[in-house]
């Protein structure tokens, strides 16, 4: 079977993987894979490792990768390391990546003070993913694309949890949800799961934004690119919104020639850029 791209190891659940201990991670976003990622790299014994998720793919984090375009993160390069003891390992790997590289050329020496997008940390999110598990043929791994629905600690002291017409039986259980359940999407009593079932999607006529910074102009606009026409009521501690620095819209501009390479020659090619910027109406934020 072949997911997304690199992703080939995966197994079914046979006699092999039943002699093996049986570790179930709900959830196929970037909790989950963090945590198969941890376990990889931190559990030396054999184990089989089954990751339930709805979504038919695997990826770098769901929420991260169905991002919109031009929605990025919140955080910095040099924040996002996903190798312990290895902080500059995201810039790393944007340094070898020749295609961002070519497309963010002026930074200097390297990427760990720039936002980029969720998409592009997705990838390298799930290429780390996939560089663990080469590393370990011992290990077997499944995917399970229907939902779960409930789960029940047995008299054996393994886990059961029911799925839409079966069940799976596992040693240990790690909720990788990322952001949490709400109550009554997974239930662990039998008369309750037609509930679950029986949920539609209700569409919000009012939401609540906590914050007033960048990431909640985000959002806003995310809601109103996907219809939202209902109220927004934001809370902040100061009640002030992200002001504009310029009187026009500062879309960045590039310049023709190369960055150069010495200190100096850099300010002025910078000191350069911005002067042409504001002659021509943009501005030096620009």
């Amino acid at each position: 079977m072949t997911v997304h791209g690199l992703f080939t190891k995966v197994a079914p659940e046979g006699a092999g993987a039943r002699a093996k201990p049986h570790i179930a991670i709900i959830g196929r976003g970037f909790s989950g894979v963090m945590m198969a990622i941890a376990l990889m790299k931190s559990v030396r014994a054999a184990f089989h490792v089954h990751l339930f998720d709805p979504q038919p793919t695997i990826s770098g984090g769901q929420v991260l990768a169905a991002a919109q375009s031009g929605e990025i993160l919140n955080s910095r390069v040099r924040d996002l390391s996903v190798a312990a003891g290895q902080p500059e390992d995201f810039n790393d790997w944007l340094l070898g990546n020749a295609e961002f590289r070519a497309a963010v050329s002026a930074a200097i020496p390297g990427f760990q003070q720039i936002f980029v997008p969720k998409s592009i940390f997705s990838d390298y999110v799930y290429q780390r993913f996939s560089e663990a598990l080469t590393r370990r043929p011992d290990i077997s791994m499944q995917l399970s694309c229907q939902a779960v629905l409930g789960l029940r600690k047995q008299a054996n002291g393994r886990f059961l949890m029911v799925q839409e017409g079966a069940a799976v039986e596992c040693d240990a259980v790690v909720l990788a949800t990322g952001f949490g359940l709400r109550r009554g999407e997974m239930e662990v009593a039998e008369e309750e799961k037609p509930l679950v079932r029986a949920r539609r999607l209700v569409v919000p006529r009012h939401t609540v934004l906590l914050g007033s910074g960048v990431r909640v102009v985000d959002r806003l606009l995310q809601l109103r690119d996907n219809g939202f026409a209902g109220e927004v009521t934001i809370l902040s501690r100061h009640g002030f919104l992200p002001q504009p620095h310029t009187r026009l819209a500062a879309a960045p501009t590039f310049p023709v020639e190369p960055m150069p390479t010495r200190l100096g020659e850099i300010v002025r090619f910078v000191r350069q850029a911005c002067a042409e910027a504001e002659a021509t109406g943009l501005g030096c934020q620009a």
